[in-house]
């Protein structure tokens, strides 16, 4: 992406009030229109939040509803994107100049929320759309730095006025979208299909993405539950848990726990970024990195300075899940940048996570006579998280969802092989009475392409692609890629 898109997209991403580090800020912005009894103001109750979640979520909810009927690439309708975009714009300005008219009706601030959240998840799925991503690293990286850029704004915002932290967050509103709206209008229009295929619920419920064709690496549903619902929940409930803690203890209600929290898993998000490929990041990122660090919190927490436990507790909770977020999210955004059918879903996905995340974590926990236990549930949940992030599957997995190539393809030299393996691969089409169009595929597979890449070459469908090495398959007598390699390697010996 072009230096200012990316400055567009920072500012898009920082101002945007689906983020729980964004929330913080708009308390500061709204200052005079919520109850300030206590020393943290509290939007558990407010309509503006749950007005602007629920309408987020609806949009996102639609959108994935929508894409689940289309058999070609879902896009925005030109005339949604304009509502959506004028929506998110009004709602923001208004937001940024409410603080300087004390006498407006407070009604005026309950309901932007509606028009704020329904335009964010517009917004989110337009700048999702002209995201340009390479590997599991650099959207690492990125995501990092969208982090970072939502971090310094609400610490800037901790030492300015009510006033101003509005204003600012209205000018980065309005230049992230209109940023945003000019680049839609200059990207070509997405490649059609006539072609039935899969949709995303699919390619992600069944986790049949072109790039795991079939997934015969990843069959057992137990794996498929631990990476996509008890890991994503644990997480969830760990970290609602932590910040219901964290506001219920009045000697560390003052605490900024965003900003620290989020500080603590930058920096722990750099040994991450030095690592110098993608599959060892994404492999050490979860099954050893985030284990350790869940470990750490838990060993800080336990034996911090007498009247320090919770406020280290909760606050390493919040710097772990946010640091799991970005790992978790940088998996699927990497999808959806390999994808271009997955653009759409995936932002809609993220967006109803968003939501999920807003909503619970500003949620009151009352659990009665069991609120005395609430710190060893927390200690509870660490520990199962940990124990989760240890048990997925292994990188060989990993390898052929985020390079789209099998876990030896490093081993293959097409230089020194080109004419050897595309010689292999026509024995295999001749022996097995493979077409034209199979045995082109076939030459790609053999070099370790995925079918998204495939199809950007072929310039036809991924879905198609797919049909063809389904068919490949069963002419062939295999069931995964590598028993594929392992039939056109011993073709001729």
């Amino acid at each position: 992406m072009h230096p200012l898109a990316l400055i567009a997209l920072g500012a898009f991403v920082a101002s945007s009030p689906l983020l729980l580090t964004t929330l913080e800020t708009l308390k500061k912005v709204l200052l005079p229109w919520v109850d300030t009894a206590g020393p943290i103001i509290s939007l558990d109750n407010s309509f503006f939040l749950r007005g602007m979640m629920l309408a987020a979520m609806f949009a996102a909810l639609a959108m994935l509803f929508v894409c689940l009927l289309k058999t070609a690439y879902g896009r925005l309708d030109k005339t949604l994107l304009m509502v959506g975009s004028a929506s998110y714009l009004i709602g923001m300005v208004i937001l940024g100049v409410i603080d300087f008219f004390p006498g407006a009706p407070s009604q005026i601030f309950e309901f932007l929320g509606v028009p704020i959240g329904f335009g964010s998840a517009i917004m989110c799925m337009a700048w999702m759309q002209q995201l340009h991503i390479g590997s599991y690293h650099s959207t690492l990286k990125g995501l990092a730095a969208l982090a970072l850029c939502a971090l310094l704004l609400d610490g800037i915002c901790l030492i300015l006025s009510s006033q101003i932290a509005g204003l600012l967050l209205m000018a980065l509103a309005v230049f992230g979208t209109i940023y945003c709206l000019v680049g839609i209008r200059r990207m070509p229009a997405p490649v059609e299909s006539t072609v039935p295929g899969a949709n995303w619920w699919d390619i992600l419920g069944h986790l049949d993405v072109s790039l795991v064709d079939e997934g015969h690496d990843f069959v057992a549903p137990l794996q498929r539950v631990l990476l996509f619902v008890a890991t994503p929940a644990t997480m969830l409930l760990l970290l609602v848990l932590g910040l219901d803690l964290h506001r219920s203890a009045s000697t560390v209600q003052a605490f900024p726990i965003g900003v620290v929290g989020g500080a603590i898993a930058i920096v722990l998000c750099i040994p991450l970024l030095v690592l110098r490929t993608s599959r060892r990041t994404m492999n050490i990122a979860y099954r050893f990195y985030l284990p350790i660090i869940a470990m750490l919190v838990f060993i800080a927490g336990n034996f911090a300075p007498e009247g320090t436990h919770q406020v280290v507790m909760t606050t390493g909770i919040y710097a772990f899940c946010l640091l799991y977020a970005l790992i978790m999210c940088s998996t699927i955004v990497t999808m959806a940048g390999r994808m271009r059918s997955l653009r759409l879903p995936i932002a809609s996905l993220l967006v109803v996570a968003a939501g999920l995340i807003a909503l619970t974590g500003n949620a009151t926990i009352n659990a009665g006579a069991l609120n005395a236990y609430k710190f060893d549930a927390l200690l509870v949940l660490l520990i199962l998280s940990a124990l989760l992030l240890v048990s997925l599957s292994s990188g060989k997995f990993w390898n052929l969802v985020l390079e789209g190539q099998p876990a030896n393809a490093e081993q293959i030299t097409p230089a020194a092989n080109k004419t050897t393996l595309e010689q292999r691969c026509q024995m295999v089409a001749e022996q097995y009475s493979l077409t034209n169009r199979e045995t082109e595929i076939l030459q790609y597979l053999g070099r370790g392409h995925g079918s998204a890449y495939i199809a950007e070459v072929l310039v036809v469908a991924e879905s198609t692609v797919r049909s063809h090495v389904k068919s490949i398959y069963r002419k062939v007598g295999v069931s995964s890629r590598e028993q594929l390699l392992e039939k056109i390697d011993s073709v001729d010996k």
